[in-house]
């Protein structure tokens, strides 16, 4: 008996184990040209064994790949001399090609009996699959075959990726919003008609599209694998993508791919079950026998997102007392590691987050002002504080299903603010949003707006999406530039503009969140557009009761004196016609302009009042020639 076979047969052994002992017997009984009774009877245990328990990777392989008993023989010699490399020089020998130390045909016919007909040809699951790679030193010579690595691994028990970097899909309890018995439910009866299957899992990163698809592979008995596309490098994608497609066959995996790959190769085989992860607006190429089953990341309803808080957040859940928004779920999963423990820090961190989504459409800002902060006309304050208490209670008012089913088109939290600029629109904004607990997301219209078509509809897509799991209240600025009357269609371009605002008119009505707009030029707007507008506020100049507010607030705040406000205000008011931002902007110049020690007089407001009326051109003759003069000096006795 030889060694091997004593270790062989000493212990459980591996399927890798057992083709080099094989391939050792056969070998010598190709040099002694003759099988003795000892080698016939070595053999057959060999096979009995592979037959058994020992063998069950090795012909799972087979029977996955469709392998004849010819190719698993070629299979088997090329794993042995992978495993067990001092073979291949014997090898070499036997089939004449001493210095190749690779199987080829010639040993197959020589060691194994096989015929003339290759085994391994063109067709074959051997080379379809990648199980072996055909290696020709030189052209005149027979070819070889070399064991892919991974099989190596396989006969050994391994499932291996080699270098192809993968990790597990979350694992987390199934939401009851992804309905994963029913889309398992779903595959298990596709798949059952031997048709393989991609699920696409449309939804912005962050949003559980990975997590999903492994709660649905375990939902089906399976396991869910990570695989970054860009895994599939250009001058081996081919092959990395075969490998993974035979990795998840054998393994029972479903391939969760984080990104569409730039492109799915339509001739190759496939395993029975993948899934891909997709952005909204992104789309999987059909591919021919392929079946695709789109499942949009759905929102989230109240109760889930408080368990969520409870599980990620528990100090937090404790504070809120009310879930707001639709924060994602890797956000809060990214919260909580951070040891989040406030609602502020838990705003703090989603401001952040969301303002680098938001680059380059707007920005995200903790609103922070109060209606105290706010001076307007009395009729353009009710209507706004109005807003705000129709926000608050439309929740309670729509939850009744008849309600909702009546209504619920024509309750969008939305409002326009028109007039001149300066006049509190964007100001009024802010206090709306911190009045309401949100932050603010101010949207550049000018910068939504593209000229590559499709990019429009993406953006404005891209701002109701952070505003719903941002908890933010929107705000669209200078909206008139965007929304402006739709034009008869005569090129492509007007149709694609036509089309923008419509989209725009539908994420509104869709959104639960407060949306307002600011323009300059409410006529220029499409009347389409504005009459489906809950609330149009309307800013006006402010009359000289509400100047003098807001000019008796803007000293206070800078420390002017009330005996000084009640001699100055009345008339610096009376006197000029200024809008709210003007008057903040002339009590910050007077503030610079004054010396610290004597404080502001009423020489540096009006000073500072003539100069903004300067800026608009209407008081040029009234402000001096002169440069801007600093602090005046103080006499020192």
């Amino acid at each position: 008996m030889t060694p091997a076979k004593r270790r062989t047969t000493s212990r459980q052994a591996s399927a890798a184990e057992l083709v080099v002992e094989r391939l050792r017997l056969l070998l010598a009984e190709h040099e002694d040209a003759g099988r003795s009774d000892e080698l016939t009877a070595a053999l057959t245990a060999v096979d009995e064994r592979l037959a058994g328990p020992e063998g069950a990777y090795r012909r799972r392989l087979g029977d996955l790949f469709g392998l004849t008993a010819a190719e698993l023989d070629a299979l088997d010699c090329a794993v042995a001399v992978a495993v067990e490399p001092s073979l291949g020089p014997e090898v070499g020998r036997a089939q004449g090609m001493p210095s190749r130390h690779l199987p080829g045909e010639i040993a197959l016919r020589l060691l194994l009996g096989h015929g003339p007909m290759p085994v391994v040809r063109g067709g074959s699951p051997l080379l379809a699959w990648g199980l072996v790679d055909v290696v020709q030193f030189v052209a005149d010579e027979p070819p070889l075959f070399r064991a892919d690595p991974a099989v190596v691994d396989w006969y050994f028990g391994t499932l291996s990726a080699a270098s192809i970097p993968l990790r597990r899909a979350p694992e987390v309890e199934p939401l009851e919003e992804w309905r994963v018995a029913d889309h398992a439910r779903r595959i298990h009866g596709i798949l059952a008609a031997r048709k393989p299957v991609r699920i696409a899992l449309v939804g912005r990163r962050g949003t559980g599209r990975a997590s999903l698809a492994g709660a649905i592979a375990r939902a089906l008995g399976r396991q869910a694998i990570c695989v970054d596309p860009e895994s599939l490098a250009q001058d081996a994608g081919y092959s990395t993508f075969l490998r993974l497609q035979r990795l998840a066959l054998l393994g029972d995996l479903v391939l969760v791919w984080r990104g569409a790959p730039a492109s799915w190769p339509a001739a190759l085989p496939v395993a029975g079950l993948q899934a891909v992860t997709l952005e909204p607006g992104e789309a999987l190429a059909p591919v021919d026998g392929i079946v695709d089953i789109d499942i949009p990341m759905p929102l989230l309803g109240e109760d889930t997102l408080g368990a969520l808080y409870r599980r990620y957040l528990p100090d937090v859940a404790g504070q809120i007392g009310v879930v707001v928004g639709q924060p994602r779920v890797g956000d809060l999963a990214d919260a909580a590691a951070q040891l989040i423990s406030t609602p502020e820090q838990l705003r703090g961190f989603l401001r952040q987050r969301n303002g680098a989504r938001t680059a380059q459409i707007g920005r995200v800002e903790r609103a922070t002002y109060s209606w105290d902060d706010l001076v307007l006309a009395e009729q353009t304050e009710e209507t706004l504080r109005a807003f705000v208490d129709e926000a608050r209670r439309r929740a309670v008012l729509l939850a009744d299903g008849d309600r909702r089913r009546l209504f619920g088109d024509t309750a969008q939290l939305s409002a326009l603010f028109s007039g001149p600029p300066g006049l509190g629109k964007s100001m009024s904004a802010k206090v709306i949003a911190n009045a309401l607990g949100l932050d603010l997301l101010i949207v550049d219209s000018a910068a939504i707006t593209s000229k590559f078509i499709g990019e429009t509809a993406k953006n404005l897509s891209l701002a109701f999406e952070v505003a719903r799991d941002a908890q933010c209240a929107l705000m669209f600025e200078e909206a008139d530039t965007f929304f402006t009357t739709r034009v008869k269609v005569e090129t492509a371009n007007d149709r694609h503009s036509n089309a923008d605002i419509g989209h725009l008119l539908q994420l509104m009505e869709d959104h639960d969140g407060v949306v307002m707009l600011s323009s300059n030029r409410r006529t220029s707007m499409d009347p389409a557009f504005t009459r489906r507008l809950r609330f149009i506020v309307e800013f006006r100049n402010p009359g000289q009761a509400e100047r003098e507010r807001l000019w008796d607030r803007t000293l206070a705040i800078l420390g002017v004196p009330d005996a000084v406000r009640e001699e100055l205000v009345p008339k610096v008011s009376a006197a000029h016609e200024l809008t709210p931002a003007q008057i903040k902007g002339a009590a910050l110049t007077a503030a610079y302009r004054t010396d610290p020690k004597l404080g502001i007089t009423s020489d540096d407001v009006e000073w500072a009042a003539r100069l903004e009326l300067q800026k608009e051109g209407r008081l040029i003759s009234a402000v001096p020639d002169t440069a801007v003069p600093g602090p005046r000096a103080v006499a020192r006795g």
